[in-house]
């Protein structure tokens, strides 16, 4: 990595690029190789290889002696990897993504651009997953009140309410000051770190012309469905418990449980691990004494969720495109504001 005057450049500000790996084998070469094909410079290549080690570390060490390895004494999830790249990064910007992606060539050049037009503390690429037949499928990461994942929400399409996981570039200052929990292990570290940064007063945006190929699920597959199930659904009520008031989390008293029995059916369908998120919720909801630290850590007090969160239901029960989608979607907006939830649209 070039070691000249430019690292505090903001025309041409270095970069460290952290890809986070859990046995990633081809994947992660081919996603280490668009890495290096990128036409900015000067950034590093970092790899957090979480136990046991990847194979293909040697085969990278040997094609590319530039990359450098980090190597965890034991298996510390994406969040932790999150907390690795915070320290061990010496630049002003980082970029965090996971090991099953594929940058287009001028990816990070249009994420820095983005960056010094909007001066926000972290920009998101477009990410398109497999299968997906248009271009239009991955706008605006955004959460409904009950904080499921729903897309494409804003007519300004440059606006996203948290940086996508997968893939963001943030300025190192500001993720120290808004690290996910360590526990988190994967699932919502992007979530929390989001809603932190709005909490603080930073903004986020999307660089809609900058493009990354993602195989969605490659290294969670590798996990039993029970453990994904569990982490996904703990912090997510983490989240809910940790950045909402308690008059918020009284409202949505009724609707949370309703999640359960969604999961139940999807359970019997054999796409979701029922005692899993069972575990979750309760795991969230006994942890009161850490959910109190983590809301004395926040980095301003009294600011509720309800503000950030889009009134919409489809993501969740059935697919955008359904005919029934924007009945249900007027229905839940309805159900927020009759509870007195403030969602935008």
């Amino acid at each position: 990595m070039p070691n000249g005057d430019n690292i505090h450049n903001p025309d041409h500000p270095q970069i460290e690029v952290f890809v986070v790996n859990y046995y990633g084998g081809e994947k992660l070469l081919h996603c280490v190789k668009s890495l290096l094909g990128s036409m900015y410079r000067p950034f590093r290549v970092r790899i957090i290889d979480n136990p046991p080690r990847d194979p293909v570390l040697d085969e990278i060490i040997a094609l590319y002696p530039q990359v450098d390895i980090i190597e965890p004494p034991s298996n510390v999830g994406y969040s932790g990897a999150i907390h690795i790249a915070a320290e061990k990064c010496q630049t002003d910007l980082l970029i965090i993504c996971n090991n099953d992606l594929l940058f287009s060539t001028g990816c990070i050049p249009k994420l820095v651009a983005v960056y010094r037009q909007t001066h926000a503390a972290a920009v998101s690429p477009r990410i398109i997953n497999p299968n997906e037949s248009h271009l239009e499928a991955n706008y605006n990461a955004t959460l409904n009140p009950l904080y499921f994942l729903i897309n494409g929400v804003f007519a300004d399409r440059s606006r996203t309410v948290y940086p996508s996981g997968a893939c963001f570039m943030v300025e190192r200052k500001a993720l120290v000051e808004c690290l996910p929990p360590k526990e988190f292990f994967l699932y919502y570290e992007d979530v929390f770190t989001g809603i932190s940064l709005r909490m603080s007063g930073r903004e986020m945006v999307q660089a809609n012309d900058a493009v990354v190929h993602h195989s969605h699920g490659y290294s969670v597959n590798k996990l039993l469905k029970y453990r994904i199930a569990f982490y996904r659904e703990r912090n997510r009520h983490v989240c809910l418990f940790v950045f909402y008031s308690g008059a918020t989390i009284m409202k949505l008293a009724l609707l949370i449980p309703l999640t359960l029995m969604h999961t139940l059916w999807k359970e019997l369908m054999g796409e979701a691990s029922f005692p899993g998120a069972a575990m979750g919720w309760a795991h969230a909801s006994l942890s009161w004494s850490y959910i109190r630290k983590l809301r004395r850590n926040l980095p301003r007090q009294g600011i509720g969720g309800e503000a950030i969160c889009a009134g919409n239901f489809t993501s969740r029960l059935i697919h955008d495109d359904a005919p029934a989608a924007a009945t249900i979607n007027r229905l839940g907006r309805w159900i927020f504001r009759f509870l007195r939830i403030r969602t935008i649209d």
